[in-house]
């Protein structure tokens, strides 16, 4: 059982969900639930076979309980206990799952078509609808809400919508993460081994922004808010993760230790290019 597939598109929702990937489809379960006015739009007609992502995380799977999706998830997959970088033969880090505080301590190894399709059976179950074989062509702001316009199989179709949520991401997202990870020569040093732009031979940052917008015809005029929104999420990434390990719950052989006492630096650091980012937007 798939969640049906339909044709007539609403004219007015509140929450508009753009692509019935597992983000696109973990929401549209959870508005319905909570009896959340929304649309989900796919330009996909059904889930595409394939390994895009290979495995759920435990906070992933524990939302995904409350859904009511786990369970069967878990029963289709295989646990991972661990996971490990090696260089050749040697162990570099090997972080266990096993002491995790959590109902699901393991990393489950499913492909993303069999997580899809759990969801696509548990969203059709709660009456849910994905809105197959339609795109978003374009939106704008329409106060007190957005319009969009959405191709249909058949034509396009005009629609207002209260709010947008974009699954995919918006592409200037993608570009500004790019950007604010991409090292030039000359760049403060970091507490990370030099990465590979700083080679001669490599564009620069304003060169690879340039080419974008080159190539994609969009306007690039946002990108510093794009940098300073990656900046500021590697940032609280940092700190997240370095607290998780100091409180105990990560489990390792050594190696992750010692790159927490790297992080410190290197969550001061990103701070510091965070802060200095939004200044530059005049924040």
């Amino acid at each position: 059982m798939t969640a049906p597939v339909t044709t007539a598109l609403p004219t007015h929702t509140d929450v508009l969900i753009v692509g019935a990937g597992p983000a696109g489809l973990t929401v549209a379960a959870s508005l319905t639930q909570l009896g959340v006015d929304h649309v989900l739009i796919e330009r996909a007609d059904s889930v595409q076979p394939g390994v895009k992502a290979a495995f759920v995380q435990p906070r992933a799977l524990e939302y995904l309980d409350r859904l009511g999706v786990a369970d069967g998830l878990v029963a289709a997959g295989a646990p991972g206990r661990y996971f490990g970088f090696h260089d050749g033969t040697r162990s570099l880090i090997r972080v266990s799952y096993d002491n995790l505080d959590t109902p699901f301590p393991t990393m489950l190894l499913v492909s993303q078509q069999t997580t899809e399709e759990h969801l696509n059976r548990r969203l059709a179950e709660l009456g849910g609808v994905v809105h197959r074989r339609h795109r978003l062509i374009a939106f704008s702001p329409d106060f007190p809400g957005v319009t969009g316009t959405v191709a249909a199989p058949d034509g396009s179709v005009r629609a207002v919508f209260d709010w947008e949520l974009a699954t995919s991401g918006d592409p200037l997202a993608d570009l500004g993460y790019l950007v604010s990870n991409w090292q030039e020569p000359g760049d403060p040093s970091t507490p990370e081994a030099p990465g590979p732009t700083t080679v001669p031979g490599f564009p620069g940052r304003a060169e690879i922004v340039e080419r974008y917008a080159r190539q994609s015809g969009r306007d690039v005029s946002d990108v510093p808010y794009w940098v300073a929104f990656s900046r500021w999420r590697s940032a609280c990434i940092n700190v997240g993760v370095r607290a998780r390990y100091l409180a105990g719950h990560m489990v390792d052989d050594g190696g992750y230790q010692r790159y927490v006492r790297g992080s410190a630096e290197q969550g001061r650091q990103l701070g510091e290019t965070a802060r200095n980012a939004l200044r530059e937007l005049g924040v």
